[in-house]
C-alpha cells in the first residue's frame, strides 16, 4: 500500500484554503522549499532564502486564492496551488498591482533571476486550456508520509470530472517518477540559464 493509500485510508484529506489559513501555509511552504534548487537560484544566501519565502508564497497565495485554486490538508501538512485554465500567467496588471512586493521580495538581483526563469518557463508553456500546479509542498517532518498525494489527488479528481488536462514544472530529477505515478508524463528538460534544470510535465485529459 502507497502512503498517500494508507494516509486516505485513516481518514485524511484536502480542502480548499481560506485566507486564515494563510500563515500556516507560507510558513510551512518556506520550510519545504527551504533548499529547492528553483529557490536556491533565485535567493542563493541561506538566510535570505530563509526571511524571504514565506513572503513569496504569501505573494503567490494572494493571487491564486481567488481563483479557487489553493488546497490544503486538513492540518497544513501540505498545500498546493493551481491556476485554472486560461489563467496560467499573472496578468500585467495584477504584476503592477504587487510590484513594490515582488521587488522588496526579490531586490534588483534576484528580480532579474526570477525574471530569467519566468521567461523560460514561460516559452515552453502550453497553451492548450489546462490546470497548471505552480506550487505544491510538504513540511519536511510530513515528507513521504502521502500527505502531498493527498492535496495532489484532491485537486485532480476536479480535473478529472470537468474532462481536462493538467501542467507543471518539476524542479527535481527524482520527482519526476512521483508525479509520473499520478499520470503525468515528462516532456522536455528545460535548462534555465545559470541555474538548474527543471521539467515540465503533463497530464492527458481524462
Amino acid at each position: 500500500m502507497t502512503n498517500a493509500a494508507a494516509g486516505e485510508r485513516q481518514g485524511l484529506s484536502a480542502r480548499p484554503a481560506v485566507a486564515a489559513d494563510q500563515p500556516a501555509i507560507c510558513a510551512m511552504l518556506a520550510r519545504a522549499f527551504i533548499e529547492d534548487p528553483v529557490m536556491v537560484f533565485m535567493f542563493p544566501d541561506p538566510e535570505d532564502r530563509r526571511r524571504k519565502l514565506p513572503r513569496l508564497f504569501a505573494l503567490l497565495q494572494a493571487s491564486n486564492l481567488p481563483l479557487g485554486g489553493c488546497d490544503v490538508t486538513s492540518g497544513c501538512e501540505a498545500a498546493s496551488m493551481w491556476r485554472p485554465p486560461g489563467r496560467a500567467g499573472i496578468p500585467l496588471w495584477e504584476v503592477l498591482l504587487h510590484l513594490p512586493s515582488f521587488l522588496g521580495i526579490y531586490g534588483v538581483g534576484g528580480a532579474g533571476r526570477a525574471l530569467t526563469l519566468l521567461g523560460a518557463m514561460d516559452k515552453h508553456h502550453p497553451k492548450e486550456p489546462h490546470w497548471y500546479l505552480m506550487v505544491i509542498g510538504a513540511d519536511p517532518e510530513k515528507q513521504g508520509k502521502g500527505f502531498g498525494g493527498i492535496t495532489l489527488r484532491h485537486r485532480l479528481a476536479q480535473i478529472d470530472a470537468l474532462h481536462l488536462p493538467a501542467y507543471l514544472e518539476a524542479s527535481k530529477p527524482e520527482n519526476v517518477p512521483i508525479y509520473a505515478n499520478f499520470g503525468f508524463e515528462q516532456r522536455a528538460e528545460l535548462p534555465i540559464p545559470g541555474g538548474p534544470v527543471i521539467y515540465p510535465m503533463w497530464r492527458p485529459a481524462r
